[in-house]
C-alpha cells in the first residue's frame, strides 16, 4: 500500500554540516536539520542518499546522527512517528613538527643542515599541511631533501599525509 503525506527529518549533530542528497532535501537556516516531504510513497524500498561533511570534529568523539519519519496511510490516518540513529566516530589527523640543527655550531663560509620532520601521528590522512620555513638573515638557501617554493627567504612546502606518515626536508 502508499503511504501520503510521508515526511522526514534529518538532525545533524554539530560538527557535521549537509553537502547534498539524493532526493535533494530542505536546510534549515541554522544547518542542523535538513527534511523531506512527499506526498504519496509506494510500497518496497525507498531511499534517501545524504552527504554530509564532518567540519569540525574531535577525534575519537561518538557523533549521532537522527532521522525522524511521519506519515499518513492510504486514508490518511496519522501513524505513528518512528526514528532511528547512526553513529560515526571521528578520525582526525595529528600533525606535528620537528626542526633541528644537525650543527651547533658554524663559521662563515660553512655549509650546515636543519632537518625538519612533519609526522602524522593520527588516524586519519591530513591535506593541505602548509609548512614554512624562514631562512635567517646572513645565511642562504642551498637545497632541500622536497624542493620548496621559495619568496625570498622563505621556503614553503604544502603536502598531504597518511597516517603514521613521516616526511623529513
Amino acid at each position: 500500500s502508499h503511504a501520503l503525506w510521508v515526511n522526514i527529518t534529518d538532525m545533524l549533530p554539530a560538527g557535521i554540516a549537509y553537502v547534498g542528497s539524493s532526493p535533494a532535501g530542505n536546510l534549515s537556516a541554522d544547518g542542523s536539520t535538513i527534511w523531506w516531504n512527499f506526498t504519496d510513497v509506494g510500497y518496497g524500498l525507498n531511499s534517501i542518499v545524504v552527504n554530509v561533511i564532518a567540519e569540525n570534529v574531535t577525534q575519537s568523539t561518538v557523533y549521532t546522527n537522527w532521522a525522524y519519519l511521519e506519515y499518513a496511510d492510504l486514508i490518511g490516518n496519522l501513524m505513528p512517528g518512528q526514528f532511528d540513529h547512526a553513529d560515526v566516530t571521528a578520525q582526525t589527523a595529528n600533525v606535528v613538527v620537528d626542526k633541528i640543527a644537525l650543527d651547533t655550531e658554524v663559521v662563515t663560509g660553512q655549509t650546515f643542515e636543519y632537518l625538519i620532520t612533519v609526522t602524522n601521528n593520527g588516524a586519519a590522512s591530513s591535506m593541505y599541511v602548509n609548512i614554512t620555513d624562514t631562512i635567517p638573515s646572513g645565511l642562504d638557501y642551498i637545497g632541500a631533501t622536497h624542493f620548496p617554493e621559495i619568496s625570498g627567504s622563505t621556503l614553503y612546502w604544502n603536502v598531504t599525509l597518511t597516517p603514521g606518515e613521516i616526511l623529513s626536508i
